[in-house]
């Protein structure tokens, strides 16, 4: 479902309604991440009063990368506060961000809600709310999923491997991507992901899937590499396949996030204390096969 008359380069989208509740949200903008808070409060009121509690929101901020489709749930005497900060450009702390708001009425009672920042703009003319992004109670972000590598450059690799790359010590075919080094970072409220191969993974034949994989006991995260799904998928024995997180790749060079607001603390304690083993999952036809990587620990993480 488009909707034109809902969009920014900055969303600050304030909305309260009598019940939950719950619709699915698309962010459509290429070139910036969406964050998103709910607050107390049932009006929209002007930004000197709406952004000085963004810091203490209960939940804290909700990102949703370019591409991504989250699920967001408005609880009853909450609104829902957003905006957009572009990741095409280095922003500091004095440039502007510009917001509007989103109504209950303009919660899509189905499909998914489509946003940008270009849109936005536009239908909210009249009622923008501006400050720069420290007034927003933001900090300067370290990464960004834009296809660019350059925010790892001081991320030292977590494993590394030379041209004979034999993961699980199972033969690899020769005109498959060698995976060179995998970087992983713990910042910025999300565990950030970083995999880089010699070339792109579209030269894996046709049927057959590869995924970046990490396990702890009873679950697992994947990260495709091949296929146009973006999403970070977690895999639990409890319970139905969640979406965690969202991917980007661009030739042979994959950059993800798992944000933690995603899933409860229990879940967060269990993945940050379990021993990790990173693995590539392949499948061909009925065939899938696990070859691992390497393992580790969360302290061993920058």
């Amino acid at each position: 479902m488009r909707y034109a008359a809902l969009v920014v380069a900055a969303l600050v989208s304030l909305a309260t309604v009598g019940a939950d509740s719950s619709f699915w949200l698309r962010n459509t903008d290429p070139q910036a991440l969406f964050l998103y808070w709910t607050v107390e409060g049932s009006t929209a009121v002007p930004a000197a009063q709406v952004l000085p509690g963004l810091p203490l929101a209960p939940g804290g901020r909700h990102p949703v990368a370019p591409g991504e489709r989250v699920r967001v749930t408005v609880a009853a005497g909450r609104s829902f506060v957003g905006v957009f900060v572009p990741w095409s450009e280095a922003p500091t702390f004095l440039s502007p961000l510009t917001g509007g708001f989103l109504l209950p009425g303009e919660f899509p009672p189905k499909g998914t809600l489509q946003v940008d920042a270009g849109t936005f703009r536009a239908a909210n003319r009249g009622r923008l709310l501006e400050a720069p992004l420290e007034a927003w109670g933001l900090e300067l972000s370290g990464f960004v999923l834009d296809g660019r590598v350059g925010d790892w450059a001081k991320v030292p690799p977590l494993l590394e491997w030379g041209p004979g790359f034999q993961p699980g010590a199972q033969p690899w075919p020769g005109l498959w991507p060698r995976v060179r080094t995998l970087q992983v970072a713990d910042r910025e409220g999300a565990l950030w992901v970083h995999l880089s191969a010699d070339k792109g993974w579209s030269s894996v034949p046709p049927g057959t899937s590869v995924s970046l994989v990490v396990r702890r006991p009873g679950a697992f995260w994947e990260w495709p590499l091949t296929g146009s799904d973006g999403t970070v998928w977690d895999w639990s024995e409890k319970g139905d396949p969640a979406a965690v997180g969202f991917r980007r790749v661009e030739a042979g060079e994959m950059e993800a996030f798992v944000p933690w607001d995603r899933m409860p603390a229990p879940e967060r304690r269990l993945w940050t204390s379990a021993k990790l083993v990173w693995s590539l999952l392949v499948t061909e036809g009925a065939q899938t096969r696990v070859l691992d990587l390497g393992s580790g620990s969360w302290e061993e993480l920058p």
